[in-house]
């Protein structure tokens, strides 16, 4: 039954006054007595001092929370949990393993610089060629399913359609083309006119024999079992603070021998004198072997960033920002502790706007996050360790030729070329073949190097002046003065005419470069520029002991929830395995998210990961 309001209040007023009397009554009895009028009264004994106290420092710090989450709200546009900068294979792996935790990691958002997903990974898929038999990929084309097992773990749990990667290991009749001369695989180590300078005892070595004969040179027989870090070297300190040329070189190499290596690998690494136990561990490549270990996504290689966005983005707490530049990260005291503010740029627009997180991973290149200001970056001990890696420069060019092309050939025949790779000293380096098997499709021709070839194509591909070749909008359809350049090498390589390589049908080309930057047109208001460095991969610098300072890079200053990853800084540079590597690392570290490492199966609930 319900009281009557007069009731309640008359109620209430009794029980106020009940407690003012005893009130008054303990502060009579528990108060000491002044003996006389002439003693001090003492300050603070009596309630209603506490109380009105109390009040007023309540009332203090309610108003500093106040003006401290004005001074918020005036900072933050946005809040979330965790922003993750960059939409590559690491941002978007981060994304995805944080949303399909157990726990609930609260609003989640990925900043983009461009207005595609896939950083790194970019595939382009080229009219008349068959997927089936490849796409232009322009970054990151295959995966190794027997060394690699974060990225072959997260194929398969994503469904997506792969195949062997096609290459001719066994064809020893294909052509190496060194110096304008032409020589066959099978001839590298009998030819006498091999057109290198060697030394007698280099002389019929394979380059892999060189590169043994030299690295046991420099370390002592009872280091050899050591793991490379830790090996010292017949010099007394330890091997990480040689890089491949001065291993050569203090070993007592040729100076040929150092080239003729160089040249047949195809890269240029080893001319930027990368960590010589970096690369006897084969932390720049995929170790593991080829033959059917070595893999390609059908659909393209960014289907799986493509596909660990698509699903990130089904988590409720799901935001992203494309076409977004971060330019700062500042760390704030806030209401309830400190924060961390991302200041950003629309690239079009040039807005800007902030977000505010508890977490930011910097999932970027290593130029790319050097442009970042962090105060972070300066309070760390840890920050040379930013600069203990090369970034690269390196390019792609895509031939699409009518089937069947001219590597196949009557005039070319004596190669038996069908899919592989041949290798130049020419600025062509690398050259991929994939041979369509029909006559109604198309085959393709992928042209690829890196560093200082790179730089004979670079000014040619991205300066708009040249007429373009006909090929897809991407962003550097080749000039026809580069096809033209392209052509004349492929005609020296394979010893041959222009009239036998014949006129390509389509030409797309793209350079991975930190100094160029990317056209953005304003909506009909005007083009600008905007700075966007893109290295294509990294190799450890000599001197850096790697193996102890890759997981201090995650968190480069403590204090701060900061994060860094991505194939920079991995133990697998120039290979997704690298990005996943150090997301998974990071995700275990600062989340407690168990890292991937296959074989695994996903939940129907969550995905979350269960190990056998």
């Amino acid at each position: 039954m319900l009281m009557h309001p007069d009731r309640i209040a008359k109620h209430i007023f009794v029980v106020v006054g009940v407690v003012l009397l005893t009130a008054a009554l303990c502060e009579s009895l528990i108060a000491p007595r002044r003996p006389n009028k002439f003693s001090p009264r003492r300050k603070g004994n009596g309630w209603k001092e506490n109380v009105i106290k109390k009040l007023t420092d309540d009332l203090e710090r309610e108003r500093e929370r106040q003006r401290q989450q004005a001074l918020e709200d005036s900072i933050c546009d946005e809040e979330v949990n965790i922003a993750i900068v960059g939409a590559g294979a690491a941002g978007t792996f981060s994304a995805w393993r944080l949303a399909n935790d157990v726990n609930d990691h609260g609003t989640i958002m990925i900043i983009e610089a461009t207005n595609r997903i896939g950083g790194r990974l970019y595939s382009v898929h080229v009219p008349n060629v068959d997927p089936s038999l490849t796409v232009a990929e322009f970054g990151a084309f295959r995966y190794n399913r027997n060394s690699q097992p974060k990225v072959t773990t997260v194929v398969d749990i994503l469904g997506l359609e792969n195949a062997v990667f096609a290459r001719d290991q066994n064809n020893d009749d294909k052509p190496y083309s060194f110096r304008n001369q032409v020589i066959k695989q099978r001839d590298l180590t009998t030819s006498e006119d091999l057109p290198f300078f060697l030394f007698d005892n280099e002389k019929g070595l394979s380059t892999s024999e060189i590169e043994v004969t030299y690295f046991n040179a420099t370390i002592p027989e009872g280091e050899r079992d050591k793991p490379n870090d830790q090996m010292t070297t017949v010099y007394g300190y330890p091997f990480y603070f040689l890089g491949t040329r001065n291993v050569f070189t203090l070993a007592g190499s040729s100076e040929d021998a150092q080239n003729y290596y160089d040249g047949t690998s195809g890269y240029s690494d080893y001319i930027h004198n990368l960590n010589a136990a970096g690369l006897l561990s084969g932390s720049l490549g995929g170790g593991g072997g080829g033959g059917d270990n070595l893999r390609r996504v059908i659909n393209g290689m960014d289907d799986i960033t493509q596909t660990l966005y698509d699903e990130f983005m089904q988590y409720h707490g799901a935001r992203s920002k494309l076409g977004t530049i971060v330019t700062d990260v500042e760390e704030v005291t806030g209401v309830t502790g400190d924060f961390l503010v991302v200041t950003m740029r629309n690239v079009v627009t040039r807005a800007k706007t902030t977000v505010c997180a508890n977490h930011v991973i910097l999932a970027v290149t290593r130029r790319q996050l050097q442009r970042i200001r962090w105060n972070g970056f300066y309070t760390s001990t840890n920050y040379r360790y930013i600069d203990a890696v090369y970034s690269d420069i390196a390019y792609r060019i895509f031939l699409s030729f009518s089937s069947p092309p001219f590597w196949k050939s009557p005039e070319l025949e004596t190669f038996k070329l069908h899919q592989g790779r041949t290798l130049s000293s020419q600025p062509s380096r690398n050259t991929y073949y994939y041979t369509a098997e029909t006559n109604e499709e198309d085959s393709l021709l992928m042209i690829y190097g890196d560093g200082v070839h790179a730089m004979f194509w670079d000014d040619l591909i991205v300066n708009t002046a040249f007429d373009r070749f006909p090929g897809p909008d991407i962003y550097f359809p080749t000039p026809t003065v580069a096809v033209e350049q392209a052509l004349q090498i492929l005609a020296v390589n394979h010893n041959t005419t222009l009239d036998v390589i014949g006129e390509p049908k389509l030409a797309i080309a793209h350079v991975w470069s930190a100094d160029h930057p990317i056209r953005v047109e304003n909506d009909g208001t005007g083009e600008f520029d905007i700075y966007y460095p893109s290295e294509p991969w990294h190799v450890w610098r000599a001197g850096f002991n790697y193996t102890d300072i890759w997981e201090d890079i995650i968190q480069l200053d403590p204090q701060q929830n900061v994060y860094i990853v991505g194939e920079a800084y991995s133990l697998y540079q120039g290979w997704i395995e690298g990005a996943f590597e150090t997301a998974d690392k990071m995700l275990e570290m600062q989340f407690g998210i168990p890292p991937i490492e296959g074989p695994a199966r996903r939940r129907s609930r969550r995905n979350v990961w269960e190990h056998p």
